[in-house]
């Protein structure tokens, strides 16, 4: 209904003026007495000055941006049916960003971090590591026995890679009884048959242990896999310097959270 030009302040007031359907010459006087006295310069809004003919031809007028949060209640304010509409539509589009449904510049740059940082097989280790201390801490007063496979048995369905699922997935692979199978590490089996697959499973794991939703974290996953199978992303054991490779700057946000949340720093060597 309005557009979004992305960041902190992504709304126009002088476009939300307009869809709220109130009148053109009362612009200064509502703009003055809802926005101005009632909000604060750079937390709510910051001003910009645009051409607009509509007001006043050949002038320059004064507009602003808007935070989503304050364009909502603008919206309220105008006591207009097209207020409410425009309100309400707001509000959908922000349930829509909060479950991935429709991403920001923000949340983009963000499934780019994860791809980035679960590049790296250590880093999904402690991602998984970090999702079953979450789990186990959550069910604390339970049988520890039991969290632990349940842990994992809940984890094997929602990933879709249980014993029998990959085995499925490694005879259709190689199109034959594969022994392998029962030797090898289910990751390792997955890193053969879709390696960009591991990285989805990671940004799960991140999500899930700071206590993201399971539909959110499964919808995450499966853009972030899809990313990184059109990215190709170099995978590697670890993130360290040697002769031959150098430390990958990462998303520092992710990487302290990982820490703390495993307990194993060591790991994100």
């Amino acid at each position: 209904m309005i557009s979004n030009i992305g960041g902190d302040f992504p709304y126009r007031m002088m476009e939300l003026y307009d869809k709220l359907n109130l009148a053109q010459s009362n612009y200064g006087r509502w703009v003055k007495s809802n926005l101005l006295e009632n909000y604060f310069e750079g937390l709510d809004y910051i001003i910009i000055i645009k051409e607009y003919s509509k007001r006043s031809p050949g002038q320059q007028a004064q507009d602003y941006l808007l935070k989503r949060r304050t364009a909502e209640e603008l919206a309220l304010l105008s006591r207009t049916p097209q207020g409410k509409e425009l309100r309400k539509w707001l509000l959908d589009l922000k349930d829509e960003v909060e479950n991935y449904e429709r991403l920001t510049h923000e949340q983009v740059l963000f499934l780019i971090d994860l791809i980035k940082v679960f590049s790296f097989v250590t880093h999904q280790e402690a991602a998984q590591t970090a999702h079953l201390n979450t789990f186990v801490s959550d069910g604390i007063d339970e049988d520890q026995g039991n969290i632990y496979a349940r842990f994992h048995i809940m984890r094997n369905a929602v990933l879709k890679i249980s014993p029998e699922q990959i085995k499925e997935r490694v005879q259709r692979f190689y199109d034959e009884e594969n022994k392998l199978i029962n030797k090898t590490k289910r990751r390792d089996i997955l890193a053969v048959i879709n390696k960009y697959e591991l990285i989805g499973h990671a940004s799960f794991d991140f999500l899930k242990s700071i206590g993201k939703p399971s539909e959110v974290a499964i919808k995450v996953m499966d853009i972030v896999f899809k990313m990184a199978e059109k990215m190709q992303p170099n995978m590697k054991q670890s993130n360290k310097e040697d002769l031959f490779d150098k430390r990958v700057p990462l998303n520092e946000t992710i990487i302290k959270s990982l820490v703390n949340r495993s307990k194993t720093p060591d790991q994100l060597n």
